[in-house]
């Protein structure tokens, strides 16, 4: 599947449906979330979409003619509806409101990578593998001013959350005391990866260290739902504001320790 096949928009009340469902497309649309049907349908007045998935129900009710509104705006997108309540009168409001097809939450990787190839006539097999890439997590290492760089491209999820925490484990027992996380190619960060980064936020400033994030925007709603669990965590949005506070902060070139090695995972 190509990198990008345009542009989805995913239409949901819950944060976490939205952030799990964009994190799943990323690799393949440029992905957008609206919370709302009313900012949904604000942002398809003058926007167009390759794929729409929306929530059928919005304060409990659902709505035929906002599916039926969604089709008028977006004659060409492809718009699959999505239910935790998959009864007969949800069905048929799906059909009534022309939709392309219906999901049932919890929804999986798998069932919308099936859907989404069926409507777009991708290969199964390519889109298998490269989502299967996607779900690792790629690491490598370097330095900027006083601080050793972790660069992330992947999620920062519990399946790949013991591979971060060695990394930043061997780098502690290196004696780096400041650390910080390139978050620019990261698609998603769940709760067991927020819970990782507290917990190495809290063991380095017990060791008189800091950890940073920066290049945060793609990931920007999911630690702003977490702000306890953030509050001890410099965060910087974009790198230039990083590489500010670490060319302050830098007293001297500084090179590996001894025994360092750069990963290649």
């Amino acid at each position: 599947m190509n990198k990008l096949m345009g542009k989805a928009l995913i239409i949901d009340e819950n944060l976490t449906q939205r952030k799990t469902l964009s994190g799943y497309l990323a690799p393949f649309f440029d992905c957008q979330e609206c919370g709302t049907k009313e900012s949904a349908l604000e942002l398809l007045r003058d926007n167009l979409f390759t794929l729409i998935i929306t929530e059928i129900r919005f304060n409990n009710v659902s709505s035929e003619d906002y599916l039926l509104r969604l089709k008028e705006l977006q004659p060409d997108a492809r718009i699959l509806a999505a239910t935790a309540d998959p009864t007969p009168q949800t069905v048929y409001t799906a059909q009534r409101g022309q939709m392309d097809g219906l999901l049932v939450k919890p929804i999986k990787a798998k069932t919308l990578y099936d859907k989404v190839e069926m409507l777009f006539e991708q290969p199964v097999k390519t889109l298998r593998a490269e989502s299967a890439v996607i779900r690792e997590l790629k690491i490598t290492l370097e330095r900027l001013g006083a601080y050793v760089v972790v660069n992330l491209s992947g999620r920062i999820i519990g399946s790949t959350c013991s591979l971060l925490r060695n990394t930043v484990s061997g780098l502690i027992s290196k004696g780096i005391r400041k650390i910080a996380l390139n978050l620019e190619s990261v698609w998603a960060i769940d709760n067991a990866g927020l819970q990782f980064i507290h917990q190495a936020c809290h063991t380095l400033k017990t060791l008189a260290g800091e950890f940073c994030l920066f290049n945060i925007m793609k990931v920007l709603s999911s630690i702003t739902a977490n702000l306890k669990v953030m509050e001890s965590v410099s965060l910087f949005l974009n790198e230039k504001e990083f590489e500010t506070k670490a060319e302050k902060e830098d007293t001297g070139r500084m090179v590996f320790p001894q025994g360092l090695r750069q990963p290649s995972f």
